[in-house]
């Protein structure tokens, strides 16, 4: 019997995954705010994934809380599978891993 492949709808992802990551362990982890994310990604000078002119906290907003994002954000433990429009919650700790 051969493994059964999901077939994603819509459009491909056009964000990287590792970006995506490290946006939820910043709001989760670190407890950064979206407008806080989006000033630390435009200070590291990571491009916007489609080539936008700089970070702000709409584009942060829509990518964590689209169907992709919150894919990874259950991957990562930090929604529930259930949620329709459930926002990550905080598991801020001791530290910030991400500098």
């Amino acid at each position: 019997m051969s493994a059964v492949t999901v077939k994603r709808r819509g459009r491909k992802p056009v964000c990287p995954r590792e970006l995506v990551e490290k946006m939820y362990e910043l709001h989760c982890c670190c407890g950064l705010s979206y407008q806080k994310i989006a000033d630390r990604l435009k200070t590291e000078g990571v491009p916007m994934p489609l080539g936008g002119l700089q970070w702000m906290k709409s584009a942060v907003v829509r990518i964590m809380e689209s169907t992709y994002g919150r894919e990874i954000g259950v991957e990562l433990g930090l929604l529930d599978v259930d949620a329709e429009a459930q926002r990550p919650r905080s598991t801020q700790s001791t530290g910030c891993p991400a500098g």
